[in-house]
């Protein structure tokens, strides 16, 4: 005999603990089935692809087994999601559907399709808020209108947040005692598919899936928070904590991580909080503004006529444009599939300011290889970067990409370990290796690509022009 059931549909929330809709499930008083859908969108044949499939295997590996060990099975299946998950509810006979709501466009429009076909089976669609601390619809401005300054976003967000006592509701008792209601049939789900199955041949990734190894890199980082200061550059230890990955597929509970930094007083937790508050500050701006996906956000940028030269963007692309920190940080994405804000916001100032190219072509490529890839946040990480975004291109401001690379590594730490032909080189030419070239082998390491001066006055007059 077939017992009704509720169907939490598993997106970017790939964990047990503070699971949003998992306790949403538990409220509604029926046995929990848990479904998660491979879909073909993802392109595995990109590096960036490859690498988010090998993760998420991880992670379902060690998701299937904690939820088994509650008595909860997680089916897996590869397919669109449109159609496996009403097909699936009907065969479990679901009552409800409950998943994590999403911002973009697409996976919205994927929500409405869903919702629509369970109601027709006369299955109830639940969406709850679970990648963010502040849904999309929390904070508006006195106009009622979605914020499209990030400090007033910021401001509004601390404000609105400072009541908030983050506290888990993981009411495992009570879904414990709705378990023993599933039908025999539900209780042991089968082994997830294999990565040969999902098309990936390389199964090598750095960064381990899976929440033991999430709360083993927020440990770290939490010890090692301090060793990030401004005014002394980048800390290599500090963003090595690698967390943005298990934020991004739900791997950590985004309420626990703002609760840590909220009572963690110093500048490096202060600073972090920061970059969280702006990922939900893209979140809910792609939501409201879906053509940021095709076009500036500002519309004084929006008919630049970017040179996209094709040599300057292969060398970008390859770290060979002749500044250090740049083709540095261009090795390390390439190698890693990670990169710390700090040297996506300077690669993406350099592509966009200094080589003359379209930040949709950086964008694009960053997606390519980024395992933490958000839509959202490459997106208005990009257009901001390049000052075509919710924050203005000043030509005051404009990157110089020495000075900028000096404060952000000021040892060359970051040069040294990612370009070795360059690290001999004295702190006082790591970053300029051009003028000791004739006194210190630089082992064929080329020469600039460009020349700054000459590159700025042409960036402003097309900024200029718009």
């Amino acid at each position: 005999m077939m017992f009704q059931t509720t169907l939490v549909w598993f997106r970017n929330d790939l964990r047990v603990f503070d699971h949003t809709a998992l306790q949403e499930a538990v409220r509604l008083g029926l046995p929990v089935v848990g479904l998660y859908v491979f879909e073909p969108g993802e392109n595995v044949h990109s590096e960036g692809g490859r690498r988010r499939r090998v993760f998420v295997h991880q992670c379902l590996s060690e998701l299937q087994s904690r939820l088994a060990e509650k008595s909860v099975p997680l089916f897996v299946t590869i397919g669109l999601a449109e159609q496996d998950v009403p097909a699936f509810a009907r065969e479990i006979d679901a009552a409800y559907v409950v998943c994590a709501g999403a911002d973009e466009p697409e996976a919205v429009n994927q929500e409405n399709m869903i919702a629509a076909r369970l109601i027709g089976d006369g299955c109830r669609f639940k969406t709850v808020n679970d990648h963010v601390l502040l849904s999309k619809f929390m904070l508006v401005d006195s106009e009622s209108r979605p914020y499209t300054d990030f400090q007033m976003y910021r401001e509004a967000w601390l404000t609105a947040s400072v009541g908030m006592v983050w506290q888990a509701a993981d009411d495992w008792q009570t879904l414990a005692r709705l378990q023993t209601g599933l039908s025999e049939n539900l209780k042991i789900a089968p082994e997830i598919p294999s990565l040969a199955q999902l098309g990936v041949a390389d199964q090598s990734v750095i960064f381990a899936g899976g929440e033991q190894a999430a709360d083993k890199l927020l440990a770290e980082f939490l010890l090692r928070m301090d060793d990030y200061h401004p005014a002394q550059g980048l800390s290599v230890k500090c963003n090595e904590s690698q967390l943005w990955p298990y934020l991004r597929f739900g791997v950590l509970s985004v309420r626990y991580v703002v609760d840590l930094m909220k009572n963690k007083r110093d500048s490096g937790a202060g600073l972090r909080l920061d970059a969280l508050i702006r990922r939900e500050f893209y979140h809910q701006l792609i939501y409201h503004y879906p053509n940021v996906l095709r076009e500036s956000f500002n519309p004084k940028y929006r008919n630049i006529a970017w040179e996209n030269n094709p040599a300057y963007f292969g060398a970008w692309q390859q770290g060979q444009t002749g500044y250090p920190l740049l083709d540095a940080s261009m090795r390390y994405l390439n190698q890693t599939g990670y990169l710390p804000d700090e040297l996506r916001s300077y690669a993406a100032a350099f592509l966009t300011q200094i080589l003359l190219c379209d930040w949709r072509l950086g964008e694009a490529y960053f997606a390519g290889q980024l395992l933490d890839f958000d839509l959202a946040v490459n997106n208005g990480s990009w257009q901001d970067a390049a000052g075509v975004g919710t924050k203005a291109f000043r030509p005051e401001q404009m990157m110089h990409p020495v000075f900028a690379a000096q404060k952000l590594d000021p040892a060359g730490q970051i040069i040294r370990r990612y370009i070795p032909e360059l690290a001999h080189m004295p702190k006082d030419f790591i970053h300029m290796p051009w003028l000791a070239k004739g006194s210190i082998n630089t082992n064929n390491y080329p020469d600039p690509i460009v020349d700054y001066a000459g590159q700025r006055e042409k960036a402003l007059a097309l900024y200029e022009a718009g």
